[in-house]
């Protein structure tokens, strides 16, 4: 099975100030990381990174798979599903360790 590996870099004044790594398969798009520096948080970078990946699945035909886990100490996981919900994200699997599985059909 062949994979493409997808980078996405959003700059502001040639500093990077957010990312996010993709796995394209044939069926799925996977979104393997999404990340913004602390001093660019709550301007709805990350939610434009995401409707960007679903402007891309849906040209692609294509459903988008996460694994919900954050490593941000000041959000949750259960946080983190819960703002991919609002962004149309579905609960496939929760996790004992409070990790969820999430999916994102067109």
């Amino acid at each position: 099975m062949e994979i493409s590996h997808i980078y996405i870099d959003l700059f502001e004044q040639k500093k990077r100030v957010a990312y996010a790594v993709l796995n394209e398969s044939r069926k799925t798009i996977s979104l393997d990381e999404v990340f913004v520096k602390a001093k660019y948080r709550g301007k709805r970078i990350g939610r434009k990174i995401v409707r960007f990946v679903q402007a891309y699945a849906k040209k692609k035909k294509k459903a988008i798979v996460l694994m919900a886990d954050s490593f941000d100490k000041r959000r949750s996981s259960a946080q983190l599903a819960m703002w991919y919900q609002k962004q149309g994200f579905k609960i496939v699997k929760q996790y004992n360790d409070g990790v969820t599985s999430m999916k994102w059909e067109r």
